[in-house]
């Protein structure tokens, strides 16, 4: 339900502090705060109450009405100063405040009731979680936070093909995710394009794991008369990946093509993945378990992948893993979903913030 915002302002308020620029995020609302710059006597201060729920525009149209009622009052000069901090502030809101992707699959307490309450020893030992996923330049953690019996047992992974900074972000969204998902939940997993995260209070180190699991689809099919084909090409890919990923030492992944014709004329691109805690006879058996789900929900399909704890299998007709010295490169299409529309890039945001900062210092100092 959207609620709308509230606005207070207050009239003949001069005010000489720094810049503050709060953004509060709780599960029903954001706090935003906005007071003006050193030297700027403003004519209104607004206090916003935005709800998560509604939508960014009307966030600025509510913010664009209380700014407008300071600047009328400046000569143009403090004008120009005032307008860029805006426009800079409102991007790095704008690039903070976008909401997180929707996980591939996810899972709360599956097969399981453990619960834990707020403030407890094991609710600050998962409130450590994000630190330590960030205190290294891995694409795999396995580690535990704490004793028995509130201990937090982990296990993090990238896909072998991600950059790191890409792995800590996916990871960092991953943590906020599951925990907004599966509030005071001991068990924990979800899947990203990218990553998978999971935490348990249960064992979960060095053993191969198959459930819970999960598979996604694309909805197109092969033309008729080439699902049986199009499925052998898709399980001998699989077949071809999982001895290669098993076999792998500090990370066991691995990407492939092949070609399929002249009947089809495609390009099949597959992925496949083990946590590298697995034996490579463990490894090579949870792959191979997930042929077993390719006919339940894949069937003739031109893209699915099957997801469990310790293993992935992904296959599509477009590529959507980055280029490997294994890997021909004819097709440049990134397939999938993705968590940021195609075209913004936050880093260009944020580079289009300090230039409108740097802008307002010059201003002010002139």
């Amino acid at each position: 339900m959207h609620d709308a915002s509230i606005i207070s302002c207050h009239s003949s308020l001069s005010i000489d502090d720094p810049s503050i620029f709060r953004w509060k995020e709780d599960r029903h609302y954001v706090l935003l705060i906005f007071w003006s710059t050193t030297g700027l006597k403003l004519h209104r201060k607004c206090i916003f109450y935005y709800i998560v729920t509604a939508s960014l525009i009307e966030f600025v149209v509510f913010h664009l009405l209380c700014c407008v009622l300071t600047i009328v009052s400046m000569d143009s000069r403090r004008q120009i100063l005032f307008l860029s901090y805006i426009l800079a502030t409102f991007f790095i809101c704008l690039s903070s405040a976008q909401p997180l992707p929707n996980f591939q699959a996810y899972y709360c307490n599956f097969g399981y009731t453990g619960n834990y309450t707020s403030n407890s020893v094991f609710q600050t030992n998962l409130d450590t979680l994000p630190s330590n996923l960030t205190s290294s330049d891995a694409r795999f953690y396995n580690f535990s936070i704490g004793q028995n019996p509130d201990r937090v047992n982990v296990i993090a992974l990238c896909r072998g093909d991600v950059d790191m900074s890409e792995c800590r972000r996916c990871l960092s969204d991953s943590n906020t995710k599951l925990r907004e998902l599966c509030r005071n939940e001991k068990q924990s997993i979800g899947w990203y394009d990218d990553c998978m995260l999971r935490y348990s209070d249960q064992p979960i180190f060095n053993t191969m794991q198959t459930l819970p699991n999960a598979y996604t689809y694309n909805p197109m099919n092969v033309s008729n008369g080439n699902t049986a084909q199009f499925n052998l090409a898709v399980r001998s890919m699989l077949n071809r990946l999982l001895e290669e990923a098993s076999t792998g030492t500090v990370q066991k992944f691995a990407t492939g093509n092949t070609r399929i014709g002249p009947d089809i004329n495609m390009t099949i691109y597959a992925l496949a993945e083990c946590t590298p805690d697995l034996s490579a006879s463990q490894c090579r058996e949870c792959l191979n378990g997930t042929s077993e789900k390719l006919p339940e929900c894949c069937n003739g399909r031109i893209g699915g992948r099957v997801l469990r704890p310790s293993c992935n299998f992904r296959y599509e007709v477009s590529r959507f893993y980055n280029v490997t010295q294994s890997d021909s490169p004819p097709v440049v299409d990134r397939g999938g979903p993705s968590g940021v529309p195609s075209g913004v890039t936050f880093p260009e945001v944020r580079k289009v913030s300090l230039i409108l900062l740097v802008l307002a210092m010059f201003f002010h100092k002139v």
